[in-house]
């Protein structure tokens, strides 16, 4: 597995180095993959950025005339739980995508299925 990206943080670099091995491992990451790889692990890091300010800011927000507004930290979630969810799906990452494509086959798990319900 390569080095992650420069411009990835804390959370997407873990979910590089968690995930790609074992995608890699699987089949279901090569080295053409990297660049969406990249971009599901870089939408980690906004989705959990974001839900930081969330947890520090709230939701609703006060404006210095005393209106109330939707923090801009809940949009940047959404956008990125989008992009998680799109660009898993082209690894697999998803219950739905693996039953489509028949993974894990044969009724035993494989790597990814292991590591996917670890600890359910």
């Amino acid at each position: 597995m390569p080095e992650p990206p420069p411009i990835l943080h804390e959370w997407g670099k873990k979910v590089w180095f968690e995930y790609g091995p074992i995608l890699m491992g699987v089949g279901l990451l090569t080295a053409a993959d990297i660049p969406l790889f990249s971009l599901y692990c870089e939408a980690w890091d906004d989705f959990v950025m974001a839900k930081q300010m969330l947890d520090e800011q709230g939701l609703v927000l006060v404006s210095e005339k005393g209106g109330s507004y939707t923090n801009p930290a809940f949009n940047v979630k959404a956008n990125a739980s989008n992009r998680i969810a799109q660009y898993g799906e082209r690894f697999l990452l998803s219950p739905t995508a693996r039953s489509a494509n028949g993974k894990p086959g044969g009724g035993k798990k494989d790597d990814l299925a292991d590591f996917l319900t670890e600890g359910n």
